[in-house]
């Protein structure tokens, strides 16, 4: 049990650390692939999704985590010739500031789809503990997915991503929608709290 929340804690922290005092876009990238439906296999690793990352023909095991943005880890950014972005310092919920870098990764691949030039912060893994923690080598976040439709199907422990949720069997009248934040597309839903006389949102 200790483990699981200490988990989630830090995967807390690190979409927290997301709110830099300097802003930089990260909605950038595409898809080399332009038609894909892809049916990914993925690992329950204390409640989170774990699944196989590409990355320079070498596979990798990330986090999906389509609230959080982009990363790797500094081992993976070693490996990678990747573009310098930016440097952002950044400021975690209990005040702390740290800096950190982003980078543009040339190639991700998940099974048969190819995302290229996608910006990822670097994270040294030796001291964010939540890459040990879940033994990963990085983050799959909401700005390389901003493009695409994704499907969790937690009966087969699977995740199936698509360029059209048309190819997808969904009924609109159980959809809701969802709004993307514009510097790095994670979604939200907007809702009202309604307490006695009060409606809050």
């Amino acid at each position: 049990m200790k483990i699981k929340i200490t988990c989630f804690l830090l995967i807390i922290v690190c979409v927290c650390q997301t709110f830099a005092q300097k802003t930089i876009n990260i909605n950038q990238g595409f898809t080399e692939t332009k038609e894909y439906y892809s049916t990914i296999p993925y690992r329950n690793v204390n409640g989170k999704l774990i699944i196989d990352v590409f990355i320079n023909n070498k596979q990798y095991n990330f986090l999906l985590d389509t609230g959080a943005p982009t990363s790797i880890s500094k081992e993976v950014y070693e490996t990678v010739v990747a573009t310098n972005m930016d440097v952002v310092e950044l400021t975690d919920s209990s005040g702390l500031k740290d800096s950190i870098q982003v980078v543009m990764v040339p190639k991700i691949g998940i099974d048969n789809i190819n995302f290229i030039n996608t910006p990822a912060f670097v994270f040294d893994e030796s001291t964010n503990r939540i890459f040990k923690c879940l033994a990963i080598d990085g983050i799959i976040g909401s700005n390389l997915l901003r493009n695409s439709t994704i499907q969790f199907d937690a009966l087969h422990q699977q995740v199936i991503l698509t360029d059209s949720s048309k190819k997808l069997n969904l009924k609109k009248r159980d959809a809701y929608e969802l709004k993307l934040n514009e510097i790095q597309s994670n979604p939200f839903i907007k809702s009202k709290i309604v307490k006695d006389n009060y409606i809050g949102s």
